[in-house]
Parts: structure tokens; sequence; C-alpha cells
């Protein structure tokens, strides 16, 4: 994914209240590479991979890693982890509420995970890919990567920001551990994180569009 999806894509944002959690980051994580439109990130996971795979497609825990994404089956479904497969998602905006779904697009048994997140109005906006790769008969890395739709970015008003680098790394780096706490077999986060996550969503992307007007004046 890392060079072929940068040809065709563009590539999902943290408050500075989640500058709290910065201290955090272990040796667990590898290197995070940022660009202003697209992220790359790794963790390292002590428990097989297929813990990960359970925590990346099973809908109860799909759930409990993103409660601010408000995920929700489609009839009645307990996995989505075949091509096609659809979660909805109903997250709370400033302006409103944001509804649409993330479709599985690219699914390898146990080994990766791709998904388009597409609202019911207008373009999709990103895709995520999952890559698990087992390092032992106990641990799995899991690397990450995202790209952003170029046409959701200028419609959205933040092309040619930097936003990714301003502290979409701070936000990949709490989902990444709540999959490592959930595969290892604890609770995914405090309760101020899942705060944090919240009203990250809430606020993404106005705040960067706001970043992009102050960068745009003279």
């Amino acid at each position: 994914m890392k060079k072929s999806l940068s040809v065709t894509l563009v590539a999902l944002g943290a408050l500075a209240a989640g500058q709290a959690y910065a201290s955090e980051w272990d040796d667990s994580f590898g290197p995070f590479t940022l660009n202003t439109v697209s992220l790359a990130g790794s963790v390292e996971v002590n428990a097989p991979c297929l813990e990960s795979w359970k925590v990346l497609t099973e809908i109860d825990k799909l759930q409990k890693l993103a409660p601010h994404l408000g995920l929700a089956a489609v009839d009645g479904q307990k996995t989505a982890e075949h091509r096609g497969d659809v979660v909805r998602v109903k997250t709370q905006k400033l302006n409103g509420v944001m509804t649409g779904e993330f479709v599985l697009t690219t699914p390898v048994p146990f080994k990766r995970i791709s998904a388009v997140l597409a609202p019911d109005r207008g373009p999709w906006v990103r895709i995520q890919q999952w890559d698990l790769i087992t390092t032992s008969d106990k641990t799995c890395r899991l690397d990450y990567d995202e790209a952003y739709n170029e046409v959701w970015l200028k419609a959205v008003q933040i092309m040619g920001s930097d936003f990714i680098k301003s502290n979409r790394d701070h936000h990949i780096h709490v989902i990444l551990r709540r999959i490592k706490n959930m595969a290892e077999g604890r609770e995914p986060g405090a309760p101020d994180e899942v705060n944090y996550l919240f009203e990250d969503a809430k606020t993404f992307p106005e705040k960067f569009r706001v970043t992009t007007q102050a960068q745009a004046k003279p």
C-alpha cells in the first residue's frame, strides 16, 4: 500500500488536550512516517496475530475499540472480514451528525484488512490498511497505513495543510495502543481517553479548515 496507494490517493485528529498522552508511547511503537496527507506507523503486540485480527473484525470489539465512530452492524452481522462487508458509522460533529459506512475492500485472512470510509453525503474520505505480521508464535507486528481522497480534501478546504503532521500521529498512537491492549487481553484504555476520541472526532475536519485558512493569510 505504501507506494501504490500514494500514487492514486492522498492519505484519517487530535485535540490540544490530547498531548497529555504524548509521554506514554514506549518502544513497542515503531517509527511513524508523517506526510502532509498520509501516515504510516506500527506497534508490537504481545499476542498472536489472530487476536489483533479479532479486534479489527469482530463488531463488538470494533465498537469498544473506536466508540467515537458510533459503529453498528448491518443485518445483525457479528464480523466484518469478507470483501464488501459494511459497518455503519454515526459520528457527532460540531455542525451535526455524520453518517456513512466503512466498506471492507481487501481482506487477506489473518494478514491484511483494508477499508474505505464513505460518508452518506459527499465523496469517500480515506482508506486505511492494517497488515498483521507474525514475528513469533506469541507476538505480532501491526503495521498501519492511511491515505486521504484528494477530492474530499479539496471539498473540505484543507488541501495543502499539514494536518497529518500537526497531530494525526497522536490520534493513531491512541488507536494502535487500544488495539494492542485489547489483543493482549486488557481494557482498551482509560475513560478520559474515550472522551478525547469523541472530542477529536467532533472537531474533525473543522479545526483543520481553520488551520489552513490561517496559513493562507499573508
